[in-house]
């Protein structure tokens, strides 16, 4: 293998996002004419919609198959750790590249599907929005939280880019999270449009022979250009985990890449840290928070945010 490169694509779409992941699946078959990478998709569908089931593509200079699996829960982080450790290891190679698609919530990692059925918090943009969640199964009524999504992430593929199409995950507790699985982490401080990441671009562009923070570069420049014209408000980053226990010093080493478009992106510098604005915190948005690995190892964080709300 030489200069060989993967590409996996986990496509959480059993909810009201199925449209748009349609849409850049036809996307992503038409660009892999111009693109020399496997690439990977699991599209789990949405309950509405006429073939309702999961599928795993495999697309390579425009070729494809396709492979049934009936219906799948992309909320339990093991479906999402199979699609992983089974795809690298039927199409093998020097770099591997993981990207979640669907949405994303940023802070919690409360149970909305008890709380609010119809989850309509996670499409208002002007209200602050406590969870931290990707990958919500409408039909299993579960989603992949983030201490479930680092158990996904420890398996035996080195993921060298790991991307998040989802709103809100660009945050630095995420990173710390995940800093032991993966080296380089794509992801927006802010919320995605729903027509999500520029694949056409991503795949037309991208060579075989970047290094992977060229690509993870081009990925964050691709998806400004995407909306740019359109003045979307809109950001994206590359933040590099491996530097992540001396972020404190090397903080322009962490952040890799880091794009705006909107006016109102202009203080969007990359990444974003836990600290909610509401005179006190969602008790169990709170509870969870101390269990991430930031928290435990970082406790300081925790106390200054618990002496804020007691002192205000």
């Amino acid at each position: 293998m030489n200069n060989s490169t993967t590409l996996l694509i986990f496509m959480g779409a059993d909810n009201n996002l199925d449209s748009n992941a349609m849409e850049n699946l036809n996307s992503i078959r038409k660009a892999s004419l111009y693109s020399n990478m496997d690439i990977i998709v699991q599209i789990d569908r949405w309950r509405f919609v006429d073939k309702k089931e999961s599928f795993r593509y495999h697309f390579k200079n425009g070729k494809e198959n396709i492979v049934e699996l009936g219906e799948l829960n992309s909320g339990d982080p093991n479906i999402l750790k199979a699609f992983i450790e089974e795809s690298a290891k039927q199409y093998p190679s020097d770099r591997v590249i993981v990207i979640i698609w669907s949405h994303g919530t940023g802070i919690d990692d409360r149970d909305l599907y008890n709380e609010n059925p119809t989850r309509e918090r996670l499409f208002v943009k002007n209200q602050e929005i406590e969870e931290i969640a990707v990958s919500f199964d409408d039909t299993s009524k579960d989603f992949i939280d983030n201490i479930e999504l680092k158990k996904a992430l420890e398996t035996n593929v080195n993921i060298d880019i790991l991307g998040f199409d989802a709103c809100l995950m660009g945050m630095f507790e995420i990173a710390y999270q995940l800093r032991e699985n993966i080296d380089i982490m794509v992801a927006s401080q802010y919320i995605e449009p729903p027509s999500g990441w520029n694949y056409e671009d991503i795949l037309e562009n991208i060579k075989l022979e970047d290094k992977s923070t060229t690509m993870a570069d081009k990925i964050v420049k691709y998806y400004i250009d995407k909306y740019e014209q359109s003045m979307s408000e809109v950001t994206q980053s590359a933040l590099n985990t491996k530097n992540i226990e001396t972020i404190a010093k090397l903080i322009d080493k962490f952040i890799l890449s880091n794009e705006t478009s909107g006016w109102n992106m202009q203080d969007a510098n990359g990444v974003s840290i836990y600290f909610p604005t509401r005179k006190s915190p969602f008790k169990e948005t709170f509870e969870l928070y101390e269990k991430l690995d930031f928290s435990i190892n970082y406790p300081n964080w925790v106390e200054l945010i618990r002496w804020y709300y007691k002192n205000i």
